[in-house]
Formats: C-alpha cells, sequence, structure tokens
C-alpha cells in the first residue's frame, strides 16, 4: 500500500473502506475497498477530513477485483448466457433464454480449486427463464494476476464453457393412452390433461391422440396412426406395468430401434420406459404420472424439449435425489427431488 495525496488519487485503488460519519444522522461506508477513485470522489474526500489515502498498486502482472471478475466471467459464458456489471469484484453471469442449463461440473471444480476464485452455480439441469442468474463468478482478493485467469480461459477453451442454457424447442407430441377401461368410456381419461399441461409448459404441443384397448394388435395400430403424423415426441401412458394385461413396453420395444431403459430408479416412476425409432425419442410413462404431481417425467422432459438425447447413464443419475417426498404443499422444482 502506499500513502498519496487525496488530489493524486484519480485512477487509483483504495486499500481500505473509508467511513462517512454524519453528526447526529448516519455512520457508514462511503467508499469501499477496491474502489476506483474519481474526480467526482475528491469533494466528498475532502468533507470526510481525508488529506491522505492508502491506494492499492495493481502490478502490471495483475488486474483489479472487478476487472478480473468480468475476464473470467467471459470465459465461463457459453451459448444464451449474459452478464451483469463488476460490483466489490463478483459478476453474475444470467440466462438470455428460457431453457435448461447445463453446468460443466468438472471445469467448476477446477476453477474452484484456486483460492483467488469463488464460482457457485445452480444446479445443472434446472429449468431457467430469461434474466434468471445461474451463477456468481467472484474474485477474492483486491487483484488477481492475469497468469491466473488465462489458465482458466486455456481450461474453459478445451473443455467447453461453464454455462450454458439450451432453449427449449417447439416439439410436436403424439400420444396414445392405452387401457381397455378408458378405451371403452369406463371411466374417464384424466391422463390427457396433465401431460398436455407438462407439455406446454416448455413450449410443445400434443398434434395427435389416439386411446387404444389393452389388445396388442390394437395398440400397435393406434401407435402406427399416430406415428403417420409429423411428430418430435410419442409419449404412450398406462399399461406400464409387469402386469400381464399391461402391453405397452412390448409395443414399444416392437417399434423401437434403440431400447435405452425400461424401469428407472425414480420415485414415482420406476416402470418408466426410454426408446427411439431412429432420431424419434419414446417414452412409457406408467400410471403415477397421472396421480402424482411430480414424477420422473418432470425430470425427463425438460431434457427432451432441449434436444437432449436420453440416455441409461443419465436415468441412473437421478437415483440420488430421485425420491419424492409428496410433500403435502409440493413446491417443485424449488425442492431436492432430482437435483
Amino acid at each position: 500500500m502506499k500513502r498519496i495525496a487525496v488530489d493524486e488519487m484519480i485512477g487509483t485503488v483504495l486499500a481500505h473502506d473509508l467511513t462517512r460519519v454524519v453528526a447526529g444522522e448516519s455512520k457508514g461506508v462511503a467508499f469501499k475497498r477496491g474502489h476506483v477513485i474519481e474526480a467526482r470522489d475528491l469533494p466528498m474526500l475532502k468533507d470526510m477530513g481525508r488529506n491522505h489515502l492508502y491506494a492499492l498498486d495493481v502490478p502490471g502482472t495483475s488486474l483489479h477485483e472487478n476487472d478480473g471478475a468480468l475476464r473470467l466471467a467471459e470465459s465461463l459464458a457459453g451459448d444464451n448466457v449474459g452478464l451483469s456489471g463488476a460490483r466489490e469484484g463478483r459478476v453474475d453471469l444470467m440466462s438470455g433464454c428460457t431453457g435448461l442449463l447445463d453446468v460443466n461440473r468438472s471445469l467448476l471444480d477446477f476453477v474452484n480449486a484456486h483460492p483467488e476464485i469463488v464460482v457457485a452455480t445452480r444446479h445443472t439441469d434446472s429449468v431457467v427463464r430469461k434474466g434468471d442468474t445461474l451463477a456468481g463468478a467472484k474474485i477474492v482478493p483486491l487483484t488477481v494476476e492475469k497468469s491466473l485467469l488465462a489458465e482458466i480461459e486455456m481450461a474453459s477453451g478445451i473443455t467447453g464453457p461453464l454455462l450454458r442454457v439450451r432453449p427449449f424447442l417447439p416439439l410436436r407430441v403424439g400420444m396414445v393412452v392405452t387401457g381397455s377401461e378408458v378405451y371403452h368410456g369406463r371411466i374417464k381419461d384424466t391422463f390427457s390433461p396433465v401431460l398436455e399441461k407438462k407439455v406446454a409448459a416448455y413450449g410443445g404441443r400434443i398434434v395427435k391422440k389416439a386411446l387404444a384397448p389393452d389388445d396388442t394388435d390394437a395398440l400397435r395400430h393406434r401407435v402406427a396412426d399416430v406415428l403417420r403424423e409429423e411428430i418430435d415426441l410419442l409419449v404412450l401412458t398406462g399399461g406400464m406395468s409387469v402386469d400381464p394385461d399391461d402391453l405397452t413396453p412390448g409395443v414399444i420395444a416392437s417399434i423401437a430401434t434403440d431400447i435405452v431403459a425400461y424401469g428407472s430408479p425414480v420415485l414415482p416412476g420406476a416402470m418408466f420406459m426410454a426408446a427411439y425409432r431412429g432420431e424419434l425419442p419414446i417414452i412409457g410413462v406408467p400410471a403415477c404420472g397421472m396421480y402424482n404431481k411430480t414424477t420422473v417425467l418432470d425430470l425427463v422432459l425438460p431434457r427432451l424439449f432441449a434436444g437432449q438425447r436420453i440416455s441409461r447413464e443419465f436415468l441412473l443419475s437421478k437415483a440420488h435425489g430421485g425420491l419424492c417426498l409428496n410433500c403435502p404443499d409440493c413446491t417443485y422444482p424449488d425442492c431436492p427431488f432430482g437435483k
């Protein structure tokens, strides 16, 4: 630190907070540590009785915390991620669209291994809206070495950015509701309204729907009819258990070119099925999707609408945190489920 006359402080960095006291009115920090002195600050500083100040000397190999935070955040931001302004060595990273957040956790660990830097993010696979805060990036000391920032920039260039938001796509959804009791009108189809609402939340719509009885040939016929429509996602509901009358898994297997999984380590949603017919995703949703507010479907749909492929590894990763507590007042997604 250097002791400098206040009139010579313009453009230099304060090494400590400066407190202003107004007798009988207030006492508080007028200028924070790290503040860059401007000409307009001089009158107040003199009113505060500050004729000399301690300044922070930033060597050419370093950056002030605010400049460093901006450079750090720029190196971490990927597609559809914007930046706030820098303040007190911190920059927030903001979502530029509605979509699914993708966090590069290996890069996050690498960055936070450096004690001069702190980066905290939302959970990966979070559904975010335009303008949401995704992460905060902070430089801890008043200055940061340019070489450290260059190291992080290089790592980001190799592994990909820390954050990106994958925008939701307006998928066209085909739906087949199975069950003789629904097909013959014995009970009302209560599955369709649930799926319609969930699909609409991501900007999609159901373009073709069919009802099918518990008969293999009839179910295949209804599925074939829906497949003639231009769709981006096929959903079959009901008939997903191991009961001999439940035929949906077998029909899905007969039309799929790739079966990802039958069964998921998520509750509710143990009998969920995921498959592909070429590039067309096909999911079989068990009855829990009809009467439970939050299920495995709520973990899978955002990923599908973000254009991401469902893999067995993805489903297995959801076992940790995949137990819904069925809270009386559901607050999902602001809860531990699926995290």
